[in-house]
């Protein structure tokens, strides 16, 4: 946790994953956790699910069907408040019907975009695709599978 939230060490500059990575080594070697135990908590399907959903979505860059995405999404909004809320209500009725990971993975992308074209800031769009796919992903047990 600590590397996570300090991003660097004194002589490495450290990422959120690299962190992840070398805190979990760390209790691996340690003996906090056994190897087995770290193993059998990875879920292949969701890596599975989540690289396939990354493949997809590059294409869909590739194809220029993000450029179309975008430009409906942001069609009659008349200032940048009302593509927040758009982008608000797009996650949230999408993490209905389904799981709040990929939506956030499919409208990340289409929101950079969006903003980039735009000069908007990112930050509060891009919380504004995690809270409200995960407002309505609690809406289902589709959206959000631990709600099963």
């Amino acid at each position: 946790w600590l590397l996570i939230s300090s991003r660097s060490l004194f002589f490495l500059p450290v990422g959120r994953s690299a962190g992840t990575l070398l805190g979990c080594v760390t209790l691996v070697l340690s003996r906090s956790i056994s190897a087995e135990a770290a193993y059998s908590s990875i879920d292949g399907n969701t890596i599975v699910l989540l690289f396939g959903m990354m493949i997809i979505l590059r294409y869909l860059e590739q194809d220029g069907y993000l450029d179309h995405l975008s430009s409906l999404l942001l069609r009659r909004c008349s200032s940048p408040r009302f593509f927040l809320i758009r982008v608000c209500f797009v996650a949230a009725l999408l993490s209905v019907f389904f799981t709040n990971d990929n939506v956030c993975l499919f409208l990340t992308p289409l929101v950079i975009k969006s903003c980039l074209d735009h000069n908007l800031p990112l930050g509060p769009f891009l919380i504004a695709i995690s809270t409200s796919a995960n407002v309505g992903s609690s809406c289902s047990p589709i959206g959000n599978p631990q709600n099963i």
